[in-house]
């Protein structure tokens, strides 16, 4: 493998030391050279069925028409989070925000919708999607924590954005009587605009195009963050296309 070409740790059994009494063993391969996007992306299927299998097993989902497990209600638990609050959906998912016991803080949790659950080209998706979004580690796009079930439901933990969609701060700009000046500096905005520049650079070197990139994906913190989201329709170089991911609302990851 050359320096530069993009990596992925090889996917297994996605298991948290919590709900596991023993160590996984390595996949075969483990012990060898990190796999390529493009050498993971063929396993996803393998991944979603692993996944799908360990969910329903646990929780005796019928995928055949029986009741999926409910979508937790606000104040419920949800796994090992605590406080769950739904804060956005939309067609496929909904996304939640729980507070985080082990280290006190509170999480943006994105599962997918009850009617989807039984779906494994849904669950595909969903992974695809959160291992994308895990792997490029970058400082401006928004990281995941965990990508596990509980409760019957496939889900990702990732960072909880505080701030406002981009889309909202050119909207609040142009209402400004000086131009955005007060608002919205031009000097600020260029500035998040190279953040987000950085963001795309840094996904392409990993040989991943973000596909959906624009505003409403770009969260705008108070304090200089700038969070590119929603890595749901992201192409892989050399994968096939998976089609459309979740389709959430992102600026709902922001706390209100």
């Amino acid at each position: 493998m050359t320096e530069g070409e993009p990596v992925q740790p090889n996917p297994r059994d996605l298991q948290t030391v919590r709900h596991a009494p023993s160590p996984t063993p390595a996949p075969p391969g483990a012990s060898g050279p990190p796999l390529s996007f493009e050498e993971s992306a063929r396993h996803a299927d393998e991944t979603s069925e692993t996944v799908w299998e360990r969910v329903s097993n646990r929780h005796r989902i019928d995928l055949a028409g029986a009741e999926a497990p409910r979508v937790p209600r606000e104040g419920d638990r949800f796994g090992r989070y605590a406080e769950v609050l739904e804060i956005g959906h939309g067609g496929m998912g909904a996304i939640l925000r729980g507070r985080d016991p082990n280290v006190n803080r509170d999480v943006a949790i994105k599962i997918l919708r009850r009617d989807r659950l039984a779906s494994d080209g849904a669950v595909g998706k969903f992974l695809a999607e959160a291992q994308v979004a895990g792997q490029l580690e970058h400082p401006n796009i928004v990281p995941v924590y965990e990508l596990d079930a509980a409760d019957g439901v496939p889900y990702f933990a990732m960072r909880l954005v505080r701030g406002r969609s981009l889309t909202e701060c050119l909207a609040e700009a142009r209402r400004d009587r000086f131009g955005g000046a007060a608002t919205y500096p031009m000097a600020r905005r260029l500035t998040d605009f190279l953040k987000v520049c950085d963001a795309v650079a840094f996904a392409h070197s990993r040989g991943v195009i973000h596909r959906d990139l624009k505003p409403d994906n770009v969260m705008v913190g108070e304090f200089g963050e700038v969070q590119v989201l929603d890595w749901g329709l992201a192409k892989i170089r050399g994968a096939p296309d998976r089609g459309r991911e979740l389709d959430l609302d992102p600026t709902a990851v922001a706390s209100r």
